[in-house]
C-alpha cells in the first residue's frame, strides 16, 4: 500500500544502480482522507450574566469536495443558545486552507455552560464557559479615612436583583 502526501508536488523514482528509467507517467490520481484541524476544547473562562465574550479560532482543512457544515446543538448541559458561531457553512471545494471562526459566549443565566460544535465529518469541539453573579465594580480608597485598624472604601451601587445570593 503506497501513500502519497496530498501536498506532494512530484514523484521520484529510484532504480537499481546503473539502470535507467524512461517512462511517462500519466493519469495519476491521488486519493486521501479529508482532514479538518481545530482545537478540540475551547474555554471562555468566567463572565458576567448578559455579557458577551468572543474567541477567534482557526479551522484548517484540505481534501474536501464540498462544504463543511458546523452546528452548535444541544449536546451539552441543555443551556442552548449561550454559544454562537459566525459561520455554519464553509465552501471547502478543492481547497487547502483555513478559516477564522468567531465563537461567542453570551450567557443569560448564572451557571456552568458546556456545548459542542459538530462538524460535518463527525468531529466535535467542546465549548465551556461559566457565568457568575459577580458584577465588576471598582473600589476607591479614601486616603483621608485610613487608620491602623480601618480603611474607608467607596464603590458604585449595583442594580442587579440577581445578587440575592450575597
Amino acid at each position: 500500500d503506497c501513500k502519497i502526501n496530498p501536498r506532494a508536488i512530484g514523484i521520484q523514482f529510484y532504480t537499481v544502480t546503473g539502470a535507467t528509467l524512461e517512462k511517462d507517467v500519466k493519469n495519476i490520481r491521488l486519493e486521501y482522507e479529508p482532514t479538518i484541524t481545530i482545537s478540540p476544547y475551547i474555554s471562555f473562562g468566567g463572565i458576567e450574566k448578559n455579557a458577551s465574550k468572543p474567541i477567534n479560532e482557526k479551522l484548517s482543512y484540505y481534501g474536501f469536495t464540498g462544504n463543511i457544515q458546523l452546528g452548535i446543538g444541544t449536546l451539552g448541559n441543555g443551556k442552548a443558545g449561550a454559544f454562537s458561531i459566525n459561520k455554519t457553512t464553509i465552501n471547502a471545494e478543492c481547497k487547502d486552507t483555513s478559516e477564522e471562526l468567531t465563537i461567542t459566549f453570551n450567557p443569560t443565566e448564572i451557571g456552568v455552560y458546556t456545548e459542542k460544535i459538530v462538524l460535518s465529518n463527525g468531529e466535535t469541539v467542546t465549548l465551556y464557559g461559566e457565568c457568575s453573579k459577580c458584577v465588576q465594580t471598582t473600589l476607591a480608597v479614601d486616603n483621608n479615612k485610613i487608620s491602623y485598624t480601618s480603611v474607608g472604601l467607596t464603590w458604585n451601587k449595583v442594580e442587579d436583583k440577581d445578587l440575592s445570593g450575597y
